[in-house]
């Protein structure tokens, strides 16, 4: 995957991980304020772009199929991160076009 794709989603799992407890009343003993519910918005959208861009991002080789299985692997693989129909059928056709020698 090209190095940007791959710096933002290496990145945006963690820290959505990191504040994902921010808006839990018994976490932290009192109401989220608004400023802590955009925190984890913010973190939220940031890792499903995130996702969604290693789903989709046109793999041209097996060195890109595996870059995205080890993301997928790593930060995908449990029950709370289920990949939706649109993120299967993005990886799908990234790996017909590495079958494909890159062409769709």
């Amino acid at each position: 995957m090209k190095m940007a794709c791959r710096r933002l989603a290496e990145s945006a799992r963690p820290h959505w991980d990191s504040v994902c407890s921010c808006c839990e009343e018994v976490a932290l003993g009192r109401k989220a304020t608004a400023a802590e519910h955009q925190t984890w918005d913010d973190a939220s959208n940031g890792e499903y772009s995130a996702l969604w861009n290693v789903c989709r991002f046109p793999a041209s080789s097996h060195a890109d199929l595996a870059a995205k299985g080890r993301y997928l692997k790593r930060f995908h693989n449990d029950s709370l991160s289920q990949l939706l129909e649109e993120h299967v059928d993005a990886l799908l056709l990234s790996m017909v076009r590495v079958g494909k020698g890159g062409a769709v």
